[in-house]
């Protein structure tokens, strides 16, 4: 199946800017995948899932096309807008223009901003990247007209002035890929602020006074070294998007649940254990990353969200699932790979706008018996457990697209698994089959069969391949 595009939010930015691209069959495997701008390749993404990929704006790319390649299959293109820098300062040559709008600086050999730059009073949008300073002098923080400030990528800056917070008209600040080990307390005086990136620092804490930027609407600490967040972070109640992954994270303030307007949340990569009461009150909440954590029971707060369309909660230990599960009823995507399931509530079945469902790692011995009356999924994935069989209830699944049961213990397939005529992927890879069903060849829309690492003999092979003529066949 070919990647599909649904959306690139923003759909306007500038080389460095993070935008998230929005669609379906994606994949799971990042190496797989390829993002092109028109001019360049992305190098900086993360396959957040099947179907969600943020990127970085690559150097070398213009306004154009954006397409996602997923093993050479190449999706739609939507359009993008890449603003343009309005002029370049060389400040080895120490160049200034003072009509323009814009400053750009990045020299490799800089170590210390010349204090030149706070005359520049007209400068509205700064880029400072690829220096070698440890600390943005005092004179930054005269350049009071700044509404979009780019700090990235200066591997020695550690700290930004404590008059930072001078800086009143900034609404976007993006200062990922730096060294910063902490932020000052005067960036609560940054009020106008609704975008901040702070992403791949060395940030061990964020000030109290990050509660005082109520216009806040996007916030990204991912890849820092985060243990606790403030409590004033509940006063965020604008926050729309919050990624705090890939940190050191043990617990949540509780007055995260007066972030009312969350829709995106970002955890994964991080030590906690469970999540605070009041995370039942995130009701607008729609994507939910807790991969790689610590969870062992699963959080009784998420099962009244109904809005949750997306959960990740893979590479954990869970062993159960609670039957109040059943009450997520917007869940669509749900990620349970690598935990310690054996088996599910039967409440799964009132989860009937699910479309994708993820089992493969767990320790199931006996197939789900409520899968087979989940009649709306579109994608099963139930790899690498420890399955013997499957019934002909498989039957019932009549809106099965893809069906992933590899490295099981799976010695026959069901007749009935030719009815599943919107069936287009099936990976049986690693069992020990030694034949399939005539009625596999009643499958019209199937293109691509794993069958390797089963006992398949050479006659029973040239009867599957007469069966299915168009379908690409891994032996």
């Amino acid at each position: 199946v070919n990647p599909a595009i649904i959306s690139i939010t923003p759909d306007v930015g500038s080389i460095g800017d993070e935008i998230t691209i929005k669609g379906s069959d994606f994949g799971i495997i990042k190496d797989d995948c390829g993002i092109s701008f028109y001019g360049a390749d992305a190098v900086e993404f993360d396959l957040v899932s099947d179907s969600v990929i943020t990127a970085i704006v690559p150097e070398g790319a213009m306004t154009g096309e954006v397409t996602v390649s997923v093993d050479e299959l190449m999706s739609n293109s939507v359009s993008f807008t890449v603003i343009q820098v309005d002029f370049k300062c060389e400040i080895s040559g120490v160049h200034y223009d003072e009509s323009s709008v814009r400053l750009d600086i990045r020299d490799t050999n800089l170590t210390r901003l010349p204090d030149c730059v706070g005359n520049l009073i007209n400068i509205t949008s700064v880029y400072i990247g690829y220096t070698k300073q440890k600390k943005l002098n005092d004179a930054f923080s005269n350049l009071i007209n700044i509404d979009d400030l780019m700090i990235v990528r200066n591997q020695l800056l550690t700290e930004l002035s404590e008059n930072f917070g001078n800086l009143k008209k900034i609404s976007r600040l993006k200062i990922w890929k730096n060294r910063l080990i902490t932020l000052p307390e005067s960036i609560g005086e940054m009020t106008n602020l609704t975008f901040i990136n702070a992403d791949e620092n060395q940030l061990t804490q964020l000030p109290e006074s990050i509660g005082n930027l109520l216009k806040l609407n996007s916030l990204d600490f991912g890849n820092n070294q985060l243990s606790t967040l403030p409590a004033s972070i509940g006063n965020l109640s604008k926050m729309v998007h919050l990624d705090i992954k890939d940190n050191k994270l043990v617990s949540l303030p509780g007055s995260i649940g007066r972030m009312t307007n969350l829709r995106n949340l970002w955890l994964s990569n991080n030590l906690l254990t469970e999540l605070p009461e009041g995370m039942s009150n995130l009701i607008n909440l729609e994507e939910l990353n807790l991969h790689n954590n610590k969870f062992s029971v699963f959080p009784d707060a998420l099962c009244s969200l109904s809005k949750l369309g997306l959960l990740l909660i893979s590479e954990n230990s869970l062993e159960s699932l609670p039957e109040s599960i059943g009450n997520m009823k917007g869940l669509v995507d749900l990620y349970l790979t690598s935990n310690q399931l054996t088996t599910l509530p039967g409440s799964m079945v009132d989860l009937t706008n699910m479309k994708s469902l993820f089992l493969a790692g767990n320790k199931f011995t006996i197939f789900p018996e409520c899968i087979y009356n989940m009649t709306n999924l579109e994608a099963l994935y139930i790899s690498e457990n420890q399955l013997t069989e499957f019934s002909d209830r498989i039957s019932k699944m009549e809106s099965l697209k893809v069906i992933s049961i590899g490295n099981n213990q799976l010695t026959k397939i069901p007749d009935s698994i030719g009815k599943l005529l919107k069936l287009n992927y099936l990976n049986l890879n690693h069992n020990h089959l030694e034949s399939l069903p005539e009625s596999i060849k009643n499958l019209p829309l199937l293109y691509q069969l794993d069958l390797r690492g089963n006992n398949f003999s050479d006659e029973e092979k040239t009867k599957i391949i007469s069966w299915l003529p168009n379908c690409e066949i891994s032996w």
